[in-house]
Protein backbone atom coordinates (compact mmCIF):
# COMPACT_ATOMS: atom_id res chain seq x y z
CA UNK A 1 0.00 0.00 0.00
CA UNK A 2 3.00 2.29 0.17
CA UNK A 3 3.69 5.27 2.38
CA UNK A 4 1.68 8.33 3.41
CA UNK A 5 -1.50 6.27 3.36
CA UNK A 6 -3.28 8.57 5.80
CA UNK A 7 -2.73 11.77 3.77
CA UNK A 8 -5.96 13.66 3.08
CA UNK A 9 -6.02 13.03 -0.68
CA UNK A 10 -9.51 11.61 -1.02
CA UNK A 11 -8.25 8.04 -0.55
CA UNK A 12 -6.87 8.16 2.99
CA UNK A 13 -6.60 4.96 4.98
CA UNK A 14 -8.98 4.88 7.95
CA UNK A 15 -6.58 2.62 9.88
CA UNK A 16 -3.01 3.55 8.89
CA UNK A 17 -2.20 -0.18 8.65
CA UNK A 18 0.39 -1.57 6.26
CA UNK A 19 -1.30 -3.84 3.74
CA UNK A 20 -0.44 -5.86 0.66
CA UNK A 21 -2.77 -5.44 -2.31
CA UNK A 22 -2.81 -8.18 -4.94
CA UNK A 23 -4.46 -7.12 -8.21
CA UNK A 24 -5.87 -9.55 -10.76
CA UNK A 25 -5.32 -7.23 -13.71
CA UNK A 26 -5.54 -9.67 -16.60
CA UNK A 27 -9.24 -10.54 -16.93
CA UNK A 28 -9.88 -10.22 -13.18
CA UNK A 29 -11.31 -13.07 -11.14
CA UNK A 30 -14.42 -13.50 -13.31
CA UNK A 31 -12.99 -12.72 -16.76
CA UNK A 32 -13.54 -8.94 -16.60
CA UNK A 33 -11.43 -6.57 -14.55
CA UNK A 34 -13.11 -4.02 -12.30
CA UNK A 35 -11.81 -1.89 -9.44
CA UNK A 36 -14.44 -3.21 -7.02
CA UNK A 37 -13.47 -6.80 -6.44
CA UNK A 38 -10.61 -7.92 -8.59
CA UNK A 39 -8.07 -7.48 -5.85
CA UNK A 40 -7.26 -8.92 -2.45
CA UNK A 41 -6.10 -6.83 0.49
CA UNK A 42 -3.91 -8.62 3.05
CA UNK A 43 -3.90 -6.29 6.06
CA UNK A 44 -1.04 -6.62 8.56
CA UNK A 45 -3.10 -4.90 11.26
CA UNK A 46 -0.01 -2.85 12.22
CA UNK A 47 -0.05 0.94 12.18
CA UNK A 48 -2.52 3.64 13.16
CA UNK A 49 -3.74 7.00 11.93
CA UNK A 50 -1.41 8.69 14.43
CA UNK A 51 1.55 6.42 13.51
CA UNK A 52 0.84 5.35 9.93
CA UNK A 53 2.64 2.36 8.55
CA UNK A 54 3.34 1.43 4.94
CA UNK A 55 4.62 -1.63 3.15
CA UNK A 56 7.76 -1.34 1.02
CA UNK A 57 8.28 -3.07 -2.32
CA UNK A 58 7.31 -6.74 -1.95
CA UNK A 59 9.51 -9.64 -3.07
CA UNK A 60 7.55 -12.56 -4.60
CA UNK A 61 9.07 -16.04 -4.40
CA UNK A 62 8.22 -19.17 -6.39
CA UNK A 63 9.53 -22.03 -4.23
CA UNK A 64 8.79 -24.87 -6.63
CA UNK A 65 9.51 -23.13 -9.96
CA UNK A 66 6.00 -23.74 -11.31
CA UNK A 67 5.60 -20.14 -12.46
CA UNK A 68 3.26 -19.22 -9.58
CA UNK A 69 4.22 -17.12 -6.58
CA UNK A 70 4.12 -19.04 -3.28
CA UNK A 71 5.35 -16.46 -0.77
CA UNK A 72 5.65 -12.69 -0.72
CA UNK A 73 8.08 -10.98 1.65
CA UNK A 74 7.91 -7.25 2.40
CA UNK A 75 9.18 -4.84 5.03
CA UNK A 76 7.37 -1.90 6.59
CA UNK A 77 8.13 1.48 8.15
CA UNK A 78 7.93 0.03 11.67
CA UNK A 79 10.74 -2.47 11.05
CA UNK A 80 8.58 -5.53 10.44
CA UNK A 81 9.43 -8.15 7.84
CA UNK A 82 6.22 -9.83 6.70
CA UNK A 83 5.75 -13.19 5.01
CA UNK A 84 2.50 -13.68 3.10
CA UNK A 85 1.62 -17.21 2.02
CA UNK A 86 -0.18 -17.18 -1.34
CA UNK A 87 0.56 -20.82 -2.25
CA UNK A 88 -3.02 -22.08 -1.95
CA UNK A 89 -5.23 -22.31 -5.03
CA UNK A 90 -7.96 -20.73 -2.90
CA UNK A 91 -7.44 -16.99 -2.43
CA UNK A 92 -9.40 -17.15 0.83
CA UNK A 93 -6.45 -19.10 2.31
CA UNK A 94 -3.93 -16.38 1.44
CA UNK A 95 -2.36 -14.33 4.20
CA UNK A 96 0.11 -14.25 7.03
CA UNK A 97 0.56 -17.73 8.54
CA UNK A 98 3.04 -16.72 11.28
CA UNK A 99 1.84 -17.56 14.78
CA UNK A 100 -0.38 -14.77 16.14
CA UNK A 101 -0.53 -12.98 12.75
CA UNK A 102 2.89 -11.55 13.68
CA UNK A 103 5.69 -10.43 11.40
CA UNK A 104 8.39 -12.99 10.56
CA UNK A 105 10.95 -10.62 12.11
CA UNK A 106 11.14 -7.12 13.59
CA UNK A 107 14.29 -5.05 13.03
CA UNK A 108 15.16 -2.74 15.91
CA UNK A 109 18.00 -1.35 18.00
CA UNK A 110 18.21 -0.41 21.67
CA UNK A 111 19.57 3.06 22.28
CA UNK A 112 21.68 4.32 25.20
CA UNK A 113 18.50 5.04 27.20
CA UNK A 114 17.40 1.37 26.81
CA UNK A 115 14.60 2.40 24.43
CA UNK A 116 13.87 -0.10 21.65
CA UNK A 117 13.60 1.74 18.31
CA UNK A 118 12.24 0.21 15.10
CA UNK A 119 14.46 0.18 12.04
CA UNK A 120 12.32 0.90 8.97
CA UNK A 121 12.62 -1.52 6.05
CA UNK A 122 12.15 0.40 2.80
CA UNK A 123 14.01 -1.81 0.32
CA UNK A 124 12.91 -4.98 -1.40
CA UNK A 125 14.18 -8.11 0.39
CA UNK A 126 16.51 -10.49 -1.46
CA UNK A 127 15.56 -14.17 -1.24
CA UNK A 128 17.92 -17.13 -1.61
CA UNK A 129 17.39 -20.83 -1.02
CA UNK A 130 19.12 -22.05 2.14
CA UNK A 131 21.30 -25.16 1.54
CA UNK A 132 19.69 -27.08 4.43
CA UNK A 133 16.04 -25.98 4.31
CA UNK A 134 13.93 -22.90 3.71
CA UNK A 135 15.21 -19.51 2.64
CA UNK A 136 17.54 -16.69 3.60
CA UNK A 137 15.80 -13.32 3.45
CA UNK A 138 18.33 -10.47 3.28
CA UNK A 139 17.50 -6.78 3.67
CA UNK A 140 18.85 -3.51 4.95
CA UNK A 141 17.12 -0.93 7.12
CA UNK A 142 16.75 2.84 6.96
CA UNK A 143 14.62 5.35 5.11
CA UNK A 144 15.00 8.54 3.13
CA UNK A 145 11.41 9.70 2.72
CA UNK A 146 10.87 12.69 4.99
CA UNK A 147 12.84 15.91 5.59
CA UNK A 148 13.81 14.67 9.06
CA UNK A 149 15.53 11.64 7.46
CA UNK A 150 18.28 13.90 6.11
CA UNK A 151 19.73 14.43 9.59
CA UNK A 152 18.69 11.09 11.13
CA UNK A 153 21.79 9.27 12.40
CA UNK A 154 19.99 6.40 14.15
CA UNK A 155 21.51 2.94 13.92
CA UNK A 156 20.65 0.93 10.83
CA UNK A 157 21.56 -2.67 10.00
CA UNK A 158 21.74 -5.34 7.33
CA UNK A 159 20.00 -8.61 8.22
CA UNK A 160 19.94 -12.15 6.87
CA UNK A 161 16.97 -14.05 8.31
CA UNK A 162 16.70 -17.83 8.00
CA UNK A 163 13.09 -18.70 7.26
CA UNK A 164 13.04 -22.46 7.76
CA UNK A 165 9.59 -22.55 6.15
CA UNK A 166 8.09 -25.00 8.64
CA UNK A 167 4.41 -25.94 8.73
CA UNK A 168 3.83 -23.90 11.92
CA UNK A 169 6.13 -20.89 11.61
CA UNK A 170 6.95 -18.61 14.52
CA UNK A 171 8.41 -15.16 14.65
CA UNK A 172 12.21 -15.02 14.51
CA UNK A 173 13.55 -13.05 17.46
CA UNK A 174 16.63 -10.85 17.25
CA UNK A 175 18.23 -13.05 19.95
CA UNK A 176 18.06 -15.95 17.42
CA UNK A 177 20.50 -14.16 15.13
CA UNK A 178 24.26 -14.51 14.99
CA UNK A 179 26.23 -11.31 14.45
CA UNK A 180 28.53 -11.54 11.43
Amino acid sequence: NGYNNTDADGHASATGHAALFILFIEEGLDGNWSSTGDYIKLDTGVGSTSLPNGLATPAPYDRDNDGKVDYIYAGDLLGNLWKFDVSSTSTSDWGNKISGNSPLFTASFTDSSSVVNPQPITTIPIIATHPIEGYIIAFGTGKYLEHSDITDTSEQSFYGIWDRNTSSPDTIDKSDLVQQ
